[in-house]
């Protein structure tokens, strides 16, 4: 039997990710995290829309490419 490598998920560090960077509402409270996350997500019309749009970008750059 080979040897078992055990996968260590590396850490990112803290706000590496822009879609839970800080918001700053209307109101003037901040959002951040899973929360800011949710509210980018429904700013552009849910997770269904985000990734129908993602396709139909990768779709058109993928023919251009090939044609």
């Amino acid at each position: 039997m080979g040897k078992v490598v055990k996968f260590v998920k590396p850490v990112a560090p803290k706000g590496s990710d822009p879609w839970c960077s800080p918001i700053i509402r209307e109101d003037g409270s901040t959002v951040s995290g899973g929360a800011a996350r949710e509210m980018r997500l429904k700013a552009v019309g849910g997770v269904q829309e985000l990734l129908r749009t993602t396709l139909e970008n990768a779709t058109r750059l993928a023919s251009k490419k090939t044609g």
